[in-house]
This record gives C-alpha cells, structure tokens and sequence, in this order.
C-alpha cells in the first residue's frame, strides 16, 4: 500500500509475495540499503515514486505483466539499471527511464540503451563495452573498492580505464580503497564526501585531479601525489580538516580555485617551481 515501507533505511531486502498484483505510490521510497528486490508476474502496476531515492538499488527487472508505471517511480536511484522484459516502453510507462541505463527484451539481452553492459564484480559496478571497463556510479553503502586493472566477464578480459564522475560520491561507510595503474584521471566529485576515507595512495598513471575530487573527506589525514599529476582542480581537497602535510609533485602546474580551502589543520604545503597558476582562495581558512 500506500508510503508502506517509506523512510526504511535499513531494509536491504525484501520479498514480494506472489499474489501482489500493485506497488502503490511511495511505498518503497527512500528505503536507502534495499539492493534488490524482485516483482512478480501478478504485479500490474508501480506507482508514482514506488522506488524513489533507493539510492543502493542495483537491478530491478520489469517483467512483461506490467501495464503501468507512475510518475518518478525511481527517481533518484542512482546506482540502478533496469531490465525490461518488453521491447520498448509502453505508452503508459511515465518517465520509466529517468537517468538509469536500461535493458530492453533483457530475456535475449544484456546490453543497455545506452550501449555499455553493466555487470557487479567483487562489490563494485562496472559498465562494459569493447574492452573496456568503467567504474560507475556505485551504491552510497559502498565499504570496500578494492578496483583492479582488469576483470573478466563471461571469458573476456576488460581493462578498467576511467572512474566516472561522482562514482563514489557521498559513499561515507568507504573505509578501503585501492586504485588500479590503468587509469589516467580522477574525475570531478569521484570521492566527495567520503568522510571513511583516511588515506589514499594516487597510481603513478594519473595526471589530473579533478574538481571537488575528495572535497569534504574530512578524515583523510594521508594522500600521496604522484609525479605524474600536472594539475589539480578547483576544490580538490577543500574541507579536507583532518589534512597535516602534502607534497604537491614538480609536474604541477596550476592548482584550481579554493583547492584545500578549509584545510583547517594544514601546516605544511610545498609547492615546486613549475606552478604557473594558484586559483583564488586555494588555501583560504588554513589556519
């Protein structure tokens, strides 16, 4: 019924009886660690925000049985691909789509609209295509990402080459991170406001840090640069408090605006000859 497990945030998982024919409105929404949840071939219809704000919903599939979806059924979930047992949407499907990549006729295929396969490997959710992989946007739950340079699916090897933005954005249970040598940048807001994350070590292959990359990791107390970093973006480390020292490497030249802004325990910067640019309030409130 009606808002009947809303604001459950501890849910991860629940079972829908088979005789369950309507997912009214709001039922499951903001319902934050449910993962997954399977609809039977009775359910007829899902109302307007059934799904909404599930930010660790994962995987959902639409089997054919379903006449209706409402209104922003999963608005806001941000780590979700939707499977749909029919071709395309049918014309009483309202915003079924939104930002999830979706899988359509998913009994005979995998790949999504968008053309990437997604697929979940050791915890963490990849997005596939010609030998490449991605890291994508992952649940908020996220504790571990242990990511290697490469994984396998189905016998084919991928190379896990970029980590998109915001992919772990907000994820505050992250404790343990390992970064593969196979990538080159981190992304805008790829690490914001994982207050777990202590320390970090940068592979060797990355050249740029990119905006609001660690902004407000307010427990990261150790990171080291690598020389291959030439540049770091606006708002990089901003809010970063529990940061003491760092070493910005000889190949930067230019440290974006408001950078380790509110590095409230900053006492030590070196900054080498080659800066060209330091923006403006880059380390503004380093007291």
């Amino acid at each position: 019924g009606k808002y009947a497990f809303q604001g459950c945030s501890m849910l991860s998982e629940i079972e829908i009886p088979g005789m369950v024919t309507q997912i009214e409105k709001f039922a499951f929404s903001h319902c934050a660690a449910l993962k997954n949840i399977t609809l039977g071939q009775s359910v007829t219809s899902v109302d307007i925000e059934a799904f909404s704000h599930c930010s660790s919903l994962t995987e959902i599939t639409i089997p054919s049985t379903i006449e209706i979806i409402g209104r922003n059924a999963f608005k806001d979930c941000i780590s979700l691909t939707i499977y749909c047992e029919v071709f395309s949407a049918p014309s009483n499907w309202d915003n079924l789509i939104g930002n999830c990549p979706i899988v359509w006729n998913c009994k005979k295929n995998e790949v999504a609209n968008d053309g990437y396969l997604y697929t979940i490997i050791d915890g963490i959710r990849y997005a596939l295509k010609e030998n490449v992989a991605k890291v994508t946007k992952q649940p908020r739950n996220t504790k571990v990402a242990n990511i290697p340079s490469y994984i396998e699916y189905k016998g084919t090897n991928y190379e896990i080459t970029s980590i998109v933005s915001e992919a772990f954005c907000s994820c505050i249970n992250l404790t343990q991170l390992t970064l593969p040598a196979t990538i080159t940048t981190i992304g805008d807001m790829t690490f914001e406001s994982c207050t777990g994350l202590t320390s970090i070590t940068i592979p060797s292959t990355v050249t740029s840090i990119g905006e609001s990359a660690f902004r407000g990791c307010s427990e990261l107390a150790e990171i080291t640069l690598p020389d291959s970093v030439t540049s770091i973006g606006s708002y990089a480390f901003s809010g970063c408090t529990s940061l003491t020292s760092i070493t910005i490497p000889d190949g930067v030249t230019s440290i974006g605006d408001s950078a380790f802004s509110g590095c409230s325990r900053l006492v030590e910067i070196m900054i080498p000859d080659n800066i060209t640019y330091i923006g403006k309030n880059a380390f503004a409130y380093c007291s």
